[in-house]
């Protein structure tokens, strides 16, 4: 289980900093995320593309269309083939992002 705290991000963290291409790093054993924050969720997804076959159970804050997070959670529930629950305060989509959320 996970849970991330609603911390800062800068661009000078090791963790802040964008993975080389190649294949998205795995998390095999990780079924459980709790993430409050909107930049950590884009974060995982795109920054350090991480791949979590394992996730069963995804709880987020709040996400809107405007500051990317919605499309952040798109991706990680893409490269998440075994969710079940999804859980979040609030949820923005535009209607192309509904479209690729639902796809």
């Amino acid at each position: 289980e996970l849970h991330v705290a609603d911390d800062n991000l800068r661009g000078e963290h090791p963790l802040a900093q964008r993975r080389p291409p190649g294949d998205p790093f795995p998390f095999p054993k990780l079924t459980d995320i709790q993430m409050k924050s909107p930049k950590w969720l884009g974060h995982i997804s795109s920054v350090r593309r991480w791949c979590l076959p394992a996730l069963k159970s995804l709880r987020v804050g709040r996400l809107s269309q405007y500051n990317g997070s919605s499309e952040s959670l798109t991706r990680l529930i893409k490269a998440s083939p075994n969710i079940e629950r999804l859980e979040s305060e609030m949820m923005g989509f535009d209607d192309t992002q509904w479209a690729d959320f639902t796809a």
